[in-house]
């Protein structure tokens, strides 16, 4: 078992990942390529599918970065505050 505690995942990493797993490669033969265990690649490529659609839902969002910066428990623009935003779970 290779052992890259703690190495983080550069862009690099992350394009080279997506090319392998398009390509159709096994998990175990991406770790191989990329000298990394094959439960990193898993994690890795599930954290990777859960943030495309963050990401393209965050771009098209309406609330502006400074229209959603204001004091601690202040109301945003839409006029909830930070912690309404928040789902129940976290809260």
């Amino acid at each position: 078992m290779l052992r890259n505690k703690k190495r983080i995942w550069t862009a690099e990493d992350d394009r080279r990942l997506r090319d392998l797993r398009a390509a159709g490669r096994s998990s175990i033969s991406i770790a191989a390529a990329l000298k990394r265990s094959s439960k990193a690649v898993n994690t890795r490529l599930s954290f990777l599918t859960r943030q495309r659609p963050i990401l393209a839902s965050s771009a098209s969002s309406s609330v502006t970065k400074a229209e959603n910066h204001g004091l601690p428990g202040e109301p945003d623009s839409h006029g909830t505050t930070p912690t309404e935003a928040l789902p129940e779970r976290i809260r």
